[in-house]
Formats: structure tokens, C-alpha cells, sequence
């Protein structure tokens, strides 16, 4: 990371082959944190205000807008669902909360993704800071893929998380 990033440390924890890190591992969540980080410049974090998809266009199909709200409980709601995020888990989730998704799958299934989604939020909106994860997946195909994921912190304050600026690709896994 650049010196302009001391508070993004190489922790990592890991939970049934999914990393939460503190630096990017793609190519394109390292873009989208380095877009975030062009506009954050000496703040905490970005302007929500500051921030408009359309500047990185290539990344357009991989982006994710979070809304928090809240506080009690605190949620997330989806503002902006990539195409290719939508191709890749198989439904359109704009307009839909975190903790509404995966209707086609088993309830622990669900739950286990659920809760390892709002983990990340929370982290990003709790310490107000990035988090990025790593991990495995397997789609419909059976195929396995590796998931690159950045979840940023936005404001409309200067001082309260209230939105989540995200990236998610994947890749074939490397074969073992």
C-alpha cells in the first residue's frame, strides 16, 4: 500500500477458505481501492457525493453500492449490482437487503454466507476502514473459483460509514 494507507496493517483472518485481508489481491479491486483512494485524499473516507461508477467504466459490471441503515438493527441495502455480479451469483439483487439474499439456497448455506457478508460490512463500518476478502467458491457448474471482494467506506459526513463501495470478480482456482 501507499504511505498514504498506515492504518491498513496485513492482518488476516480466515474461516473455511475465506480471507478477510487488508489489501487488495486483483487486479481490479486493487483499481477500484486506488479510485476510492484518489478520492478520499486526507479523510477518512471519501464523499458518498464524490463518487460516481461511471469514472472507472471498466469496472461498472463489478461494483456494488451498499446503504447502511440503521441502527438498530443495522443493515444493508443494495443501491448498485453489477452485471457481472448478477451473472455470478444468479440473481439481481438491487433494492434487496444483505440479510434477504440466497433464497435458492439450504438455510445453513445461507446462513454461513449471510453472516460472513455482514461481518465484512460491519468491520467496514465499524472501524471505518477498507476490507478486502479472498476465497473460494463453487458455482452452479461445480467448477471452483477463486472471489475477489473490496468493501470501502463512504460518508456523507465526513465521519459516520454510510455507505459501502464494493468490487467482486472471480477467477478460475488454480488446479491443486
Amino acid at each position: 500500500m501507499s504511505a498514504k494507507d498506515p492504518h491498513i496493517g496485513m492482518r488476516r483472518q480466515t474461516a473455511n477458505e475465506w480471507q478477510v485481508l487488508d489489501y487488495p489481491t486483483h487486479d481490479k479491486t486493487k483499481a477500484l481501492f486506488d479510485y476510492w483512494n484518489s478520492k478520499r485524499g486526507d479523510h477518512l473516507a471519501p464523499l458518498r457525493s464524490s463518487i460516481d461508477p461511471i469514472d472507472v467504466p471498466s469496472l461498472l459490471p463489478t461494483i456494488l453500492l451498499l446503504e447502511v441503515e440503521g441502527p438498530d438493527p443495522l443493515r444493508f441495502k443494495v443501491r448498485v449490482y453489477g452485471t457481472a455480479i448478477v451473472t455470478m451469483t444468479g440473481e439481481e439483487r438491487t433494492g434487496r437487503y444483505l440479510d434477504d439474499f440466497g433464497d435458492d439456497l439450504t438455510p445453513s448455506v445461507r446462513n454461513v454466507i449471510i453472516d460472513r457478508w455482514q461481518s465484512v460490512c460491519l468491520t467496514v463500518v465499524r472501524e471505518k476502514r477498507p476490507v478486502f476478502v479472498q476465497g473460494m467458491r463453487r458455482n452452479p457448474e461445480r467448477t471452483h473459483q477463486t472471489v475477489h471482494v473490496a468493501a470501502l467506506p463512504l460518508t456523507t459526513d465526513g465521519m459516520t460509514v454510510s455507505h459501502l463501495l464494493g468490487a467482486m470478480v472471480t477467477e478460475a482456482a488454480a488446479s491443486a
